[in-house]
């Protein structure tokens, strides 16, 4: 692309990763969760009264609100159960793909759902779910239930019933105190769409912690792994990472699902924690029969192949300019004055769409790397020179 502000032949270009594929590459066992405005659905007011399967013939009260931003949605008396019956119990609630998340006193939920097909949106179709519990037993009943993180805005809920207004959602939520010198926090994520961390104090007993998992068809302890069966798929609870913090030094340790009993599981961890260092662990959910793909707008699945390797492919149509599209630079050139002479200083800012919250920026001047990785780059150039900005999406 020439630019209009520079003499003779200085030229800028711009290269951009990751380009818009008609044909998508996606391995079966890939396991990252991306948002989609297709099958990404925000079930704000119903939740499923039990682990077995079930459905719901609110399929378009599901479906309006599946641009919401994502945050654990306080309950103020708006949500109910699939019996239209008010669900006290649940303190917040999630949206993810494919997983809705429910805290409660002294314990959690996983809401795993399938929406209806796409021919059958606004058309009745059922959304099918199936629960699983995860009961801390022997925790604490009174344990300080602390969200932070609030969102800047607010929903309000207007049914037949009362009108519930102001509801926030927040970013984690933490249960202080769940057993004696632990705590569980909640957060969202990017990757997962969110994850727990158990934080074990100085005094606090790593064995105390003894999860009671209901609802799954089976489960099995392979290695570090937690996998548990349903009717749409795995799910798994894997522990990516842990550490303690002692002195203001942090140490990685390694630590493991240990089966208690008969559906009742806790953690150990592979080396000795100092008696004042503060210990966390960080389970991680996944739900491994897909993977989703989408952007703010509407993508279309066309055809569907598999090769012998069991890579599948995937064409469609994308209507998003985020997720799964092209991420897309724009570069403008400001200089201190419009023309620009010999020994002056030129500033080039890249402005990307689709870049996600942290893109990588490589600044290249003929070829050769310049600069950082930032939106800016300033530099005396040369007749002649040809400047590039590399835009990497963290999105894509």
């Amino acid at each position: 692309m020439k630019s209009d502000n520079l003499k003779d032949n200085f030229f800028v270009s711009i290269i951009i990763i990751n380009p818009f594929k008609f044909a998508l590459l996606i391995h079966y066992s890939m396991k990252g969760i991306l948002s989609s405005s297709i099958i990404s659905v925000l079930l704000t007011a119903i939740i499923c009264g039990s682990p077995d399967l079930k459905a719901s013939n609110k399929t378009e009260a599901l479906l309006k609100n599946q641009k919401s931003s994502a945050g654990f949605i306080e309950n103020k008396g708006q949500i109910i159960d699939q019996n239209n019956k008010l669900n006290p119990a649940v303190l917040y609630l999630l949206n993810t793909p494919g997983i809705n998340v429910q805290l409660k006193r002294g314990g959690f939920s996983y809401d795993l759902y399938a929406p209806p097909r796409h021919k059958e949106w606004g058309s009745g179709g059922e959304v099918q779910f199936h629960r699983l519990d995860f009961t801390l037993l022997n925790s604490n009943p009174a344990c300080r239930v602390i969200p932070s993180g609030p969102s800047a805005g607010y929903r309000n809920y207007y049914t037949s019933a009362t009108p519930v207004t102001g509801v926030r959602s927040f970013t984690s939520v933490t249960c202080r105190e769940i057993y004696p010198a632990i705590d569980l926090e909640f957060f969202t994520q990017a990757e997962h769409g969110y994850k727990y961390n158990f934080v074990i104090h100085p005094g606090g007993n790593i064995r105390n912690i003894r999860l009671k998992i209901d609802g799954p068809d089976s489960i099995s302890l392979n290695g570090d792994t937690l996998t548990f069966a349903t009717r749409f798929g795995d799910v798994e609870e894997v522990i990516p990472e842990s550490y303690y913090l002692v002195n203001a030094s942090r140490v990685e340790i390694k630590a493991h699902f240990r089966k208690i009993s008969e559906g009742v599981y806790g953690f150990s961890v592979n080396q000795p924690i100092p008696g004042n260092a503060l210990l966390v662990i960080d389970p991680t959910t996944i739900r491994i029969w897909g993977t989703y793909y989408g952007g703010s707008n509407e993508e279309d699945l066309g055809r569907c192949a598999a090769d012998k390797a069991g890579n599948v492919f995937l064409t469609g149509i994308a209507d998003s300019d985020t997720g799964i599209t092209t991420p897309v630079v724009n570069i403008t050139i400001t200089a201190t004055s419009t023309t620009v002479c010999s020994g002056t200083s030129v500033t080039f800012t890249a402005f990307p769409t689709s870049g996600g919250t942290s893109p990588l920026y490589h600044w290249q001047v003929n070829g050769l790397s310049t600069g950082t990785n930032s939106d800016s780059f300033t530099y005396v150039p040369l007749n002649g020179d040809v400047v590039t900005c590399v835009l990497t999406s963290s999105i894509i």
